[in-house]
């Protein structure tokens, strides 16, 4: 589960291709964002991937 300050901006099926794209959190130029990525393992646990910044060019 996500933590509180976390949100979810896309949900994948086990099947659709392994490609993510959004400007979530990126709106404005200069703008920074903090993106992680989840997955639900076979036995129902979650695992959250490192945190990753993106920086909108100015």
């Amino acid at each position: 589960m996500p933590k509180a300050e976390e949100r979810v901006v896309a949900t994948n099926t086990p099947e659709a291709p392994r490609t993510f794209t959004t400007t979530e959190g990126l709106t404005t130029l200069g703008t920074t964002a903090l993106y992680r990525v989840y997955v639900v393992l076979t036995t129902g646990n979650e695992k959250g991937s490192d945190t990753v910044s993106v920086e909108r060019p100015a």
